[in-house]
């Protein structure tokens, strides 16, 4: 989030500042940095994971950033998200899975559609299809839940197979 006005734009790092040498962050701008802050905190969440725990890094959305293609944004803007945050994020992630099972995966999915969060049920309990159009006879039966701040998915089954 930004709190200062100058957290507002993206400042070339080669020209002198001001407006000619900044960029406003805003509309796809925007959408891309959010993007790019995901994957950094998904990193931190991955390294704070337990090694022991199985992980999943899940992104929702792409991991391509199809905004900066072409002429829209200027050269620093480019080289800001792609260079020095998205690069970075993802050799986080690439060095971590070097020592661990740690696959990355995106997906793009309808706007409060739940097909990922039931998969995640799913694979925490094989009982949770059988439930997936009632939640909260799922929320009942199979004790799967999301823990935050970490986003770690835990669970058990409380059905006898």
């Amino acid at each position: 989030m930004a709190w200062e006005q100058e957290e507002l734009f993206l400042p070339d790092p080669g020209g002198p500042g001001g407006p000619a040498h900044e960029e406003p962050i805003t509309g796809p701008l925007m959408g891309m940095l959010r993007t790019v802050q995901e994957l950094e905190r998904l990193a931190q969440a991955a390294r704070d994971c337990p090694p022991e725990h199985s992980a999943l890094a899940l992104v929702d959305g792409s991991l391509v950033l199809w905004g900066l293609s072409g002429q829209g944004f200027r050269p620093f803007v480019r080289d800001a998200i792609i260079r020095d945050s998205l690069l970075v994020a993802l050799d986080r992630i690439q060095e971590l899975a070097q020592s661990r099972q740690l696959p990355l995966e995106a997906y793009v999915s309808l706007p409060r559609s739940a097909e990922v969060v039931n998969a995640v049920r799913l694979g925490l309990c094989p009982h949770a299809s059988r439930y997936a159009a009632n939640p909260a006879e799922t929320a009942g039966r199979c004790k799967t839940r999301a823990t935050w701040p970490t986003g770690f998915w835990t669970g058990t089954c409380s059905r006898r197979r």
